[in-house]
């Protein structure tokens, strides 16, 4: 089960399409790698429908769909949501993806200095090996952003 509430069964079948999807990409598919996106965005849909506005769909779905401001409002609703449940785990995930959005897609250094702010303190209250990894490869693209 995710940390808010979908069943592992469910979430399964999101993880094996995110995992065709990779490896479509990985093979430089377009074709199929569209096309596995879109089939987990409609699954990504079905589940909203069965458990409504969760932080793991929204963010998981904001993962997946091209436009960066889309994407953007759908990671902080998830960050609401996962704070108004106290959902640690999702807090920090999602922290750590909206921080990667405004360092990396969009060059807004005060945005992702704050994002990763929060990412840290994230990080103390639930201590995550590869979100500490991610928060330390963040940080040293901000440093070199800011170098310019």
């Amino acid at each position: 089960m995710t940390p808010d509430g979908i069943s592992t069964t469910d979430w399964e079948r999101v993880k094996e399409l995110a995992c065709k999807v990779a490896n479509a990409s990985g093979a430089n598919d377009e074709g199929l790698s569209s096309e596995y996106t879109n089939q987990l965005l409609l699954l990504l849909d079905e589940l909203q429908e069965k458990y409504g506005n969760l932080p793991s769909i929204l963010a998981t779905k904001a993962d997946y769909i091209e436009n960066v401001s889309e994407s953007l409002a759908l990671l902080k609703h998830a960050y609401e949501i996962a704070n108004k449940q106290g959902d640690k785990a999702n807090l920090t995930f999602i922290a750590s993806s909206i921080a990667r959005v405004y360092i990396e897609d969009l060059n807004d250094r005060e945005n992702g200095q704050s994002w990763l702010d929060t990412l840290r303190v994230c990080l103390e209250e639930r201590p995550d090996e590869t979100e500490a990894m991610e928060l330390k490869r963040l940080s040293e693209i901000l440093l070199k952003l800011r170098g310019n």
